[in-house]
């Protein structure tokens, strides 16, 4: 893939870590630019789910992009994929978990 990264996010609470979340994706094809991408991408996790407050929405569609998020589990454990296609053809996907660390 093009433009493959791996991150975390982490919660603190009086010093320890209580949540964490775990994520890989990458760039799948070169049929549109990274920019536009990320710039759809950024859009989608703006409109996070409160119940399930880690990446986007389940579905966003505009214009050539559409924003794919699947995921089981609960805020306590979880684990997800996110896609991003582009005139209905993969260009992007993440895979992402995680849960509570410590109650």
């Amino acid at each position: 893939g093009f433009n493959t990264f791996i991150g975390e996010e982490i919660i603190w609470k009086n010093e320890e870590m209580i949540w964490g979340m775990n994520y890989y994706g990458q760039i799948l094809s070169k049929a549109v630019g990274a920019k536009e991408i990320y710039e759809f991408l950024k859009e989608a996790l703006l409109q996070v789910d409160e119940s399930m407050p880690f990446r986007g929405p389940k579905i966003l569609n505009e214009e050539n992009f559409s924003y794919r998020n699947s995921n089981s589990g609960s805020v306590e454990d979880f684990h997800g994929v996110e896609m991003i296609l582009y005139q209905g053809k993969r260009v992007y996907e993440l895979q992402y978990h995680g849960g509570i660390i410590k109650k």
